[in-house]
């Protein structure tokens, strides 16, 4: 099970209305809300783990673990993989066998049927460094690599957990979609 910590502090209600903390608490990860919109998501990815809404994953979470997180999907597409849309959040979840290979999360609208109805207006961290929706890809720098033969595309590897970037691909100015992926160990 996954899990993470919250970090509370409150009034003492001394006159005063100074604050101090409390101990951690260990939520898992079936009781975070699920979010409605996708300004409620953040993904951060960074030493080889992704953190996804406050849960940390350090090697492929299964479906049940992304829905926990989620809610159902909107839809299901049976193709090489089954991708998992939730429309309403822009993003989506490949998997296969349970397993998810990768989160993507689509910048702006596409051509095929299976990508989100709505873009992805959440928050994407990698290594400090946010990407979203207008990010200037050939201001991407380090710590992304170009990937590809017509390079609108880059890409980030560390440990277990990656992010692949591409940009659109007529103007070559603007992030079109990143995909969070994870790998074997």
């Amino acid at each position: 099970m996954r899990a993470f910590v919250v970090f509370l502090a409150f009034a003492s209600g001394c006159s005063n209305q100074s604050e101090r903390e409390v101990p951690a608490v260990q939520v898992p990860a079936e009781a975070v809300p699920h979010p409605t919109r996708s300004e409620d998501v953040m993904i951060i990815v960074a030493n080889g783990t992704a953190t996804i809404n406050g849960v940390v994953f350090d090697k492929k979470p299964t479906l049940t673990e992304i829905q926990q997180i989620f809610g159902p999907p909107d839809r299901v597409a049976d193709l090489m993989n089954r991708i998992h849309t939730w429309d309403q959040l822009g993003l989506g979840a490949y998997e296969r066998d349970g397993v998810v290979g990768s989160i993507s999360l689509w910048f702006r609208p596409d051509i095929f049927e299976f990508v989100a109805k709505q873009t992805f207006a959440g928050k994407l961290f990698v290594e400090g460094r946010m990407i979203a929706a207008g990010t200037e890809f050939k201001r991407l720098g380090k710590p992304f690599k170009r990937f590809g033969e017509f390079g609108t595309s880059v890409d980030y590897m560390r440990g277990p957990v990656g992010v692949f970037i591409s940009a659109d691909e007529e103007t070559e100015k603007v992030v079109h979609s990143a995909s969070v992926s994870f790998y074997d160990k």
